[in-house]
């Protein structure tokens, strides 16, 4: 229970969608809503910091606060009933039912809202009445919330550490061994409470061994603690002398001294000159580059002799801030355990035989974790064999609460777990509901999450796959979650485990959100008063279950485990209105009950692995459909109405090995995004058809599809997919030339394909593709194939090299000429020496599918040695000559529009143009003919076009073909046109680790470009810029007048404004591509704890850069007013000199009399004359800004 501030934060995060800004609501029951918003936003902060004190509070607090989270559960349940306001279902009997609800809701629109109306009513009072109760201002009572770390360090007794002796040597012989380098950083890594503090502190006292000493050891405590480089070179600086007020009073006389990091730098470096030193901080955390690059940067220089030891839950702390690999600590061993429990529980560390016995019992639930093998002896310490056997017989979980003395038995993943983003905590508690043990598949995992609401970026511009697989690295980072080697090598997708001690804490935080049903029955006794459980675990069911209906009226997911049920209770879902998540996986049953048409708000059904034979018409009632997992079950046939699922990105029909043919209506799910097929013998090869119109789909696996032979023409068509299998289509002869037109494909399956003899030479047009595997396809390597220049892996598994020499030298050449080419696998031998050395080759084919998938996704070795510090290579290569530029411009001929129109005179105005771009989905290219010199096709590659310059000649192409370095591309009054693929190439794909920020405009990514030629470039060379990826509700003009504004921003050149260099507009997607400004907003470095507080005299720069930016935009120059100019809008470069951003996506021409401003621009505050008259003026703007 102790995440009511996450799902409070969910609520906030909804109530600020499009979805809920889009529901047309009574007025009354819009301030309803609007109340409950604002009134859930005053509380967010106030739950938020005392979470932390959940478990510590009196009884009646801790329900003060389950009472918010229901409040805020009940009104995410009326928000769906908004949304769907007839919940009308279909009978079996009843025909039409779309038809008969649309004519209800029409003809009688106020019942669709009454209910709700009054349900609205009890919520707005009982949240007032909660806000108003004397427990909460208790609450905030500074006894409560102020626990200040005490200042007194511990004594230490080494002594007394069992179980790390060994450690402790291995790391100062790694410490020792780079004894000549300046700065030795050496992170020990692992799950909480595995005792890294402690390890830390033995070696740190540690007097003994030639080389171990130190001119001065510094203990640093970062825990529960921001990351702040001040703090931590004051708190080194403070502790280099005895005289500690002399140094801090010399050092940090003034607030400008003290927040100057380059003046505390410099003060560092003049203590720790000529010094040994040996640091140790402990418990950092922080994933920020940036952040870390600047530590080192800060502990390191010339005649120091600097050793670190930091100690970090995180592993991605330790991978970036490491000198010499991170050492990762493992767990005790049982005995060592019990040696830390017996000195814990027993005086003397003696007790009698019985207890004895238990005990050990009782350590055998450790896990290797000496800090509860400690509280878990000092929670029975003292108390009698009945107590002893009690808690040898339950849960960890919940020995925590039941004892007086309230020992907190989990405590070492408290800090992580509240340090955790909102949405990470309810991802995090979500787990509780998997069983203690077993395995969890990672794409499956993400679903829930996602169907749940439980991922999702502020403002909804990062896609919700992406969060969750960023909250899997986050989980996976600090351990929380593992990877578990399957012994499946075809799995596709990764299979995690939650470790036990972590398993048990998701299930204290969770609470009375989970229950466990064993046969039927609870497993643990409800509280007396009614509990709405949200998560519910059914272990063993026997279909025949009739109690505690009323328990799980508000359950949003239901997961089956270990089912010997055939077929549940007719009514088993009849009162789950709000169920989002059923999970049947490997269930018994052959048939869903009638009352799943009662699910009208399921998003997420996973019946893989079960019995089931046929899809019930009652299932046509489930619209809110997004997942649907069919795969390896007894299915017969897919009825047509499932392509009204208009919701559907995920369809699985793997192994159904029964099925019978697919619907025509399976081509109307046009929001599919995955698709699998494979092993479906039954199916005929006619359903490729029916996918050519699936223009979304992304995956698609037709391995196994014995029945095709080739490929339909308009298949070329899907060119947002990124991963085809056709593994073990034995029939398939011809690859199609239209092949090369899916030009967003990175992982292309043909094993198995022993009827393909040749590859089409247009796969060169696959210019994303990184994986390609060949594995038992009878042909010989084209030539052409050594121009897939961004391939990674290639698998050639039963590929012989020629015998004769020019064979063998053809291959060498083809494989040696794939400059992005990391990894070959074959079961050949002999191909080593035709290989690189840039290249590794193995002839283990262990691997499983999705590791080599992370391999190439990454750029990761495949095999490392234990330790090894590996640079990570590039998952892209970017065009870097006039060659791959050409190339390029080939590939995406067929697909982009030619403008090199001389007929356009000097009477037509330069909209006309615009008109042209605009009716090409906004995308314009100028392709000049193949023979024009190279300058003529890198004016066309560029597409520069400049609205003040526009001649009788066509687009205007500026006179510099292309700027020569970023200070002349900064100094151009041209924009390019990029293309979708550009920009993505630019950015890594918009991987999250190139996302600088979100707002609500849209995310902010950075990225590279070539300064000669403007196109994509490695990561790290060229210039950098930042990519603005706008959303939807960005913008509210349409192609034309959205091209024509920023090309006139565009030519508006000042030192003050930031230099918009180009954008992207293709189909929906508009992008912005921006200069780099490297030090952020002043926003960032106003309100922002992790950044160092500004001079006063760099402010006064700031503050004069602005009004100079803000003097050009009122100016006869421009004539731009911002309506709500703040500091967001101010960005500032690596010298602090400010520019105005944001200035592009208001309207122009604002300050003469007739111009008026657009009320969508205005938020925040609107100037009094603008509400009265509806004109703003230049000299009205001077009052906001003061």
């Amino acid at each position: 229970m102790a995440t009511a501030g996450a799902v409070v934060d969910r609520l906030l995060r909804r109530l600020a969608s499009s979805d809920a800004r889009r529901l047309e609501l009574p007025s009354s029951k819009f301030d309803d809503v609007a109340h409950v918003g604002r009134t859930m936003s005053r509380l967010q902060d106030v739950l938020g910091s005392l979470e932390r004190l959940y478990f510590k509070m009196p009884a009646e607090a801790q329900d003060w606060m389950r009472d918010i989270k229901q409040i805020a559960y009940d009104m995410e349940d009326l928000l769906d009933e908004f949304e769907d306001p007839c919940g009308i279902v279909r009978s079996p009997k009843s025909g039409s039912w779309i038809a008969r609800a649309k004519s209800l809701c029409s003809a009688i629109p106020f019942l669709m809202h009454h209910s709700g109306e009054q349900m609205m009513k009890v919520l707005r009072r009982k949240l007032d009445l909660s806000v108003k109760d004397s427990v909460m201002y208790s609450l905030m009572q500074p006894c409560l919330c102020d626990h200040k770390p005490s200042s007194k360090e511990p004594v230490f007794d080494g002594t007394a550490t069992i179980g790390r002796d060994n450690d402790k040597e291995i790391i100062k012989t790694l410490l020792l061994k780079n004894d000549g380098d300046n700065l030795t950083i050496i992170p020990i890594v692992g799950l909480a409470g595995l005792g890294k503090t402690t390890l830390a502190r033995l070696i740190f006292y540690d007097q003994a061994g030639e080389g171990w000493n130190f001119d001065l050891r510094i203990w640093i405590d970062l825990s529960r603690r921001k990351f702040d480089l001040n703090e931590i070179a004051s708190g080194i600086i403070s502790r280099v002398n005895q005289t500690e007020e002399i140094i801090i009073s010399e050092v940090t006389a003034n607030d400008q001294t003290r927040n100057n990091l380059h003046s505390i730098k410099k003060h560092l470096r003049e203590f720790l000159h000529d010094k040994r030193c040996l640091i140790v901080l402990d418990g950092l955390f922080s994933t920020d580059e940036n952040q870390l690059a600047e530590l080192k940067d800060m502990l390191g220089g010339k005649r120091m002799c600097i050793k670190i030891i930091v100690t970090t839950s995180c592993e991605t702390t330790a991978e970036l801030l490491h000198t010499i690999p991170p050492y990762k600590l493992g767990p005790l061993s049982e005995a060592d355990c019990w040696k830390i429990f017996s000195q814990s529980a027993f005086d003397n560390g003696d007790g009698n035989t019985n207890l004895i016995e238990i005990g050990k019992q009782i350590v055998k639930e450790c896990e290797g974790l000496p800090a509860v093998a400690y509280s878990l002896g000092s929670l029975v310490r003292n108390k009698d064999e009945g107590a002893w056997l009690w808690a040898s017989g339950k849960e960890i979980w919940e020995l925590g609460s039941t004892f007086s003395d309230r020992v907190e038995v989990l405590a070492p993943f408290g800090e992580m777990y509240y340090d955790m983003p909102s949405a990470l905590k309810l991802c995090f508690s979500y787990l509780s509901i998997f069983p203690r043990g077993s395995i969890i598949d990672k794409e499956k995992l993400i679903q829930q999450w996602v169907a749940l609401d439980m991922v999702g970026s502020k403002h909804g511009t990062l896609p919700t796959n992406v969060q969750g697989e960023m909250y899997i690295e986050e989980l996976l980072s600090i351990y929380f979650l593992q990877i578990q080697d399957m012994p499946s090598a075809s799995r596709s997708t990764m299979a995690l485990q939650v470790h036990s001690m972590v398993h048990a804490f998701a299930k204290y935080v969770a609470g009375n959100d989970l229950i466990i049903l064993d046969g039927g029955n609870l497993s643990i006794s409800p509280s007396a008063e009614k509990i709405s459980y949200n998560y519910v675990l059914a272990m063993n069911d026997t279909g025949q279950t009739t109690s505690l209906k009323e328990l799980l009226t508000k359950a949003r997911a239901v997961s089956f485990k270990n089912s010997s049920a055939s077929k549940l209770r007719a009514d088993a879902f009849s009162k789950l209105n709000h169920l989002r998540v059923l999970d049947l996986a490997s269930c018994h049953i052959v048939e869903l009950p009638g009352s799943i048409c009662y699910l009208k708000h399921l998003r997420y059904l996973d019946c893989s692995g079960s019995k089931i034979r046929a899809v019930l018409d009652q299932m046509s009632s489930l619209q809110k459909l997004e997942v649907l997992d069919l795969s390896e079950s007894s299915l017969e046939e897919l009825p047509a109405f499932v392509g009204s699922y208009q919701k559907l990105t995920y369809l699985n029909l793997q192994g159904c090995d029964k099925l019978q043919n697919l619907p025509p209506t399976l081509g109307d799910l046009k929001r599919l995004q995955y698709l699998n097929l494979s092993h479906c013998p039954g199916v005929s090869n006619k359903v490729l058809e029916y996918l050519c119109g699936l223009h979304k789909l992304r995956t698609l696996d037709l391995s196994g599809f014995t029945e095709l032979q080739q490929f339909p023409h308009l298949f070329a068509d899907l060119t947002n997919l990124e991963d085809l299998n056709l593994s073990g289509c034995s029939r398939l002869e011809i690859l199609p030339e239209s092949f090369g037109k899916l030009v967003s494909l990175r992982f292309l399956n043909l094993s198995g394909c022993s009827e393909l003899h040749q590859l089409p030479e247009s796969i060169i047009g696959l210019v994303n593709l990184q994986y390609l595997n060949l594995a038992q396809v009878l042909l010989e390597l084209p030539n052409y194939l050594s121009k897939l220049e961004r391939l990674h892996t290639l698998d050639i598994t039963g590929y012989r090299l020629p015998v004769s020499s020019d064979a063998a030298a053809a291959f060498s050449s083809i494989i040696q000429n794939m400059p992005n080419l990391k990894l070959l696998l074959t079961d050949d031998s002999n191909i080593e020496n035709y290989t690189s050395q840039h290249i590794q080759w193995s002839t283990n084919l262990g691997k499983q599918s999705f590791q080599i998938r992370n391999i190439v996704k990454t750029g990761e070795s495949l095999y490392a040695p234990e330790g090894a510090n590996l640079m990570p290579m590039q998952t892209f290569l970017y065009p870097t000559n006039l060659q791959e530029v050409n190339l390029h411009e080939e590939i995406n001929e067929g697909t982009q529009d030619v403008y090199a129109d001389d007929s356009i005179n000097d009477s037509k105005e330069i909209i006309e143009v615009e008109d042209s771009f605009a009716s090409s989905g906004g995308h314009a290219s100028f392709c000049p003919d193949s023979s024009a010199g190279e300058s003529s096709k890198l004016a066309g590659w560029n597409a520069i076009f400049n609205p003040r310059t526009s001649s009788s000649h066509g687009p205007a192409v500026s006179t510099l073909l292309y700027p020569r370095s970023k200070d002349e591309i900064l100094e151009s009054v041209n924009v390019k046109a990029f293309t979708f693929n550009e920009l993505k190439m630019a950015t890594r794909n918009f991987s999250p680790q190139t996302m600088l920020g979100e707002g609500s405009l849209g995310a902010t990514y950075k990225g590279w470009i070539d300064e000669t030629t403007l196109a994509p470039a490695k990561e790290g060379t060229g210039m950098v810029v930042a990519v603005k990826k706008l959303n939807e509700n960005a913008y509210y003009m349409d192609h034309q007048e959205w091209l024509a504004k920023v090309k006139y921003i565009a030519q508006l050149s000042h030192p003050r404004l930031v230099k918009i260099i180009g954008y992207c507009l293709e189909d929906e997607q508009r992008l912005l591509v921006y200069e780099f400004m490297s030090c952020g907003s002043l926003d960032d470095h106003l309100f922002r704890s992790r950044f160092e507080t500004l001079p006063w005299n760099t402010r006064m720069k700031i503050a004069l850069g602005t009004a100079e930016g803000l003097k050009f935009l009122h100016s006869q120059d421009a004539e731009i007013i911002l309506p709500d100019f703040k500091a967001t809008n101010v960005l500032l470069d690596a010298n602090y000199d400010a520019k105005i951003s944001h200035f592009g996506l208001v309207k122009h021409g604002w300050i003469r009399d007739e111009s008026h401003v657009s009320k969508r621009a205005v938020s925040r505050y609107t100037l009094p004359e603008y509400v009265t008259t509806g004109t703003m003026y230049s000299t009205s703007f001077l009052a906001q800004s003061s």
